[in-house]
């Protein structure tokens, strides 16, 4: 018995780059057929907006202009359920990885991981859902929980100051913003600075996105 072709898009805004990993999964395997490729987020959308039917997986690459991997992969999980995604990134950052799963993907992998894993994480994708790839398995070994229990601990002012402390906001602005004085948003870092184990504003945000207390942080906090 035949095994199901299975049908790709293909996102990534550097040409060359681009033009490489569509032959590659052209050569690698019969079963797949890039019937999709976009130089950015956008286009991708359009793309499959305008197929007569819709791709099995999508392969993204987090960094493009227009709109990046991040929201091109939460607009295809809204509006594209039954899409899986793989992320391909030259990005290696736990936070990176973790910020593609939450908004959709079914795996993460490198632009120099072998073009075996490649084969093995779409087929896993395509057939069960999810790749737990080699750097996966490195920042989590146990896998990664994007619905996350510990959130019900916190007040809804905490989540709100530590999501206003991931946009880089000062104690005062941020009492400006959720109509609270400085003294009580101070308190209130403190406080989550020891309940969070984190030593540092910065550290208690990649700590509150790690965690789960806060679903997203800037892009620029999780690029490297």
């Amino acid at each position: 018995m035949l095994e199901p072709v299975i049908h790709i898009a293909y996102c990534e805004d550097q040409h060359l780059v681009r033009n490489g990993v569509v032959s590659l999964l052209h050569e690698m395997n019969d079963r797949f057929q890039v019937m999709i490729v976009a130089a950015d987020g956008a286009e991708l959308l359009a793309k499959i907006k305008a197929s007569s039917y819709q791709p099995d997986v999508c392969i993204i690459d987090v960094s493009m202009p227009e709109l990046d991997g991040y929201k091109t992969m939460k607009q295809i999980k809204t509006e594209y359920p039954f899409i899986k995604g793989l992320a391909l990134s030259m990005y290696k950052s736990k936070y990176a990885i973790l910020k593609m799963m939450r908004h959709g993907a079914h795996s993460f992998l490198n632009k120099d991981t072998h073009p075996r894993e490649l084969e093995k994480a779409i087929i896993e994708i395509y057939t069960n859902g999810y790749y737990h790839s080699g750097i996966i398995n490195e920042h989590f070994p146990n896998g990664i929980n994007t619905a996350s229990s510990i959130k019900e601990e916190f007040s809804e002012h905490q989540i709100a100051i530590l999501e206003h402390c991931a946009l880089g906001l000062t104690s005062d602005e941020i009492g400006k913003a959720i109509h609270l004085s400085k003294r009580t948003i101070d308190n209130n870092i403190a406080a989550l600075l020891v309940k969070l184990n984190a030593r540092t504003r910065s550290n208690l945000v990649f700590r509150a996105f790690e965690e789960g207390v806060i679903f997203d942080i800037p892009d620029h906090l999780v690029a490297h």
